[in-house]
């Protein structure tokens, strides 16, 4: 049944708080997205603000300075002292790389800022996280789906590296991560090809994964006392890695998922690729409340929802579900 445009159902909120990447792969969509959201539904306020991209800075500054802007757009409208019973949705039309910043920001806020509900559209590349927690069509046409709209908490992956000089820093993953070449350099010169028409994108990504494939080399790894080498080691919060790689694995169950891709040679990857596409490729789930730690032996990649770079050799990497969780809405 269509809801009439001038009826919210409960969950919905009074105002909508709207990050919007303008360069991103998609954002043409994400605009119209938000567009029918405004015609639809009778918010008191709908704010939109595009991330930041200043050249002068470095990646990292630009990610930190959209991560503060976010974390101050919310103070402005939040009360420590006052819950705010869901009135204001955080919505994120970009990719899933800006939804892992701003969502790592809100679980180092206070509690108010991080019990903010998150809708993610999709408005990036892969739009991983959209598309699990809206299905094919809530994520093409959320405001179609609002009625049917819940408030989820969902647990990132919890990365912490720990590097050669002893300094360590601690990452989030909304969706999935990995370590290694293979997805990591793969995203990485993916992530570099921006700004080209959909359909050189396109093509830009089928044949940087057929590269891959072919010259993906091993990263040594060593876990509880025993070395061994590994092509990417996978660990996923959810069914869906990449646009396309699937496991037979829920956003919400109480573990997460550790995959792994051994052997280099072209007839194994490919066929490792197939399997993961199919949901066949063998996973082995990791016990809820569990962790685990390994230490690179040689420099490879770490990327986490398709953001890549470099890791040293002999940093040690701690993975865990987060015990922090963050409220996501979903339109399925």
């Amino acid at each position: 049944m269509e809801l009439a445009p001038d009826i919210l159902p409960p969950p919905l909120p009074d105002e909508l708080l709207v990050i919007r990447n303008p360069v991103s792969a998609n954002s043409h969509r994400a605009h119209r997205q938000i567009t029918d959201l405004q015609e639809r539904f009778p918010f008191s306020s709908i704010d939109v603000y595009p991330t930041l991209h200043d050249d002068e800075l470095s990646s990292s500054e630009n990610h930190q300075a959209n991560q503060q802007r976010v974390l101050d757009l919310l103070q402005e409208r939040t009360n420590p002292n006052q819950p705010q019973a869901r009135r204001l949705w955080l919505v994120i039309a970009t990719g899933d790389g800006t939804i892992r910043d701003i969502g790592e920001a809100l679980l180092g806020a206070d509690e108010a800022i991080r019990d903010v509900p998150i809708l993610p559209l999709a408005g990036g590349n892969g739009n991983d996280l959209s598309s699990m927690v809206h299905g094919f069509w809530g994520k093409r046409r959320p405001a179609q789906q609002m009625g049917q709209a819940c408030i989820k908490p969902v647990h990132p992956l919890e990365w912490t590296f720990q590097q050669p000089d002893g300094s360590t820093k601690t990452r989030y993953a909304q969706s999935y991560g990995s370590v290694g070449e293979l997805v990591a350099k793969t995203a990485k010169e993916i992530d570099d090809v921006r700004g080209h028409s959909k359909l050189v994108h396109l093509v830009h990504e089928k044949v940087l994964g057929a590269k891959a494939l072919v010259t993906a080399t091993r990263t040594t790894v060593e876990e509880r006392g025993s070395k061994h080498e590994t092509v990417e080691l996978i660990f996923s919060n959810g069914p869906r890695m990449a646009k396309f790689l699937r496991w037979d694995q829920k956003l919400h169950d109480p573990q997460f998922m550790r995959t792994e891709v051994i052997q280099n040679d072209r007839l194994h990857l490919a066929a490792s690729g197939i399997k993961m596409m199919l949901a066949k490729h063998r996973s082995t789930p990791v016990p809820d409340g569990n962790m685990v730690r390994f230490q690179t032996l040689t420099d490879t990649w770490v990327q986490l929802d398709g953001e890549a770079t470099p890791l040293a050799a002999h940093s040690t990497v701690t993975v865990r579900r987060s015990p922090l969780s963050l409220n996501i809405v979903h339109l399925k």
